[in-house]
């Protein structure tokens, strides 16, 4: 296994892993145009075993004008294939992410938003609960 960034081959394959969230009706070109249009504050990176993209992952930059120059990251749109868990690959994403933001060199803090159930495992990596998170869905 491997960590690397998301090419545009890769979309059918993120596509299907994306889909544990929720399906998306934007065709692969779409969302390749979105990964790519927005490379510069958030960027995709992929797991692949072989041939196969076995977890994916993305990085959020944002800038705070009170912490400027530096920037607080967001961990998002994490998820590995069912057949994978347990073998190592979420472990490889998000220290692959992690890595990608040391990097970078502009961190001052990495947030993420999991279900309790993963808690634990994001807590190996040193993440604490802060807070409450809120959301409203607009449609």
């Amino acid at each position: 296994m491997f960590f690397r960034r998301c090419e545009r081959e890769d979309i059918p394959a993120i596509r299907k892993l994306l889909s544990y969230f929720s399906e998306t009706q934007a065709t692969d070109n779409q969302l390749w145009l979105c990964v790519s249009l927005f490379w510069h504050h958030k960027k995709y990176f992929i797991v692949q075993e072989d041939d196969d993209v076995v977890a994916v992952g993305s990085l959020v930059a944002e800038s705070k004008l009170h912490h400027c120059p530096q920037t607080c990251y967001h961990i998002e749109d994490v998820v590995v294939d069912e057949k994978q868990r347990g073998r190592g690959a979420g472990r490889m994403l998000v220290q692959g992410l992690l890595d990608e933001i040391k990097v970078a060199g502009d961190a001052y803090r990495v947030k993420l938003r999991c279900e309790e159930s993963k808690a634990d495992f994001y807590g190996k990596f040193g993440f604490l609960p802060n807070g409450i998170t809120m959301q409203k869905e607009i449609l």
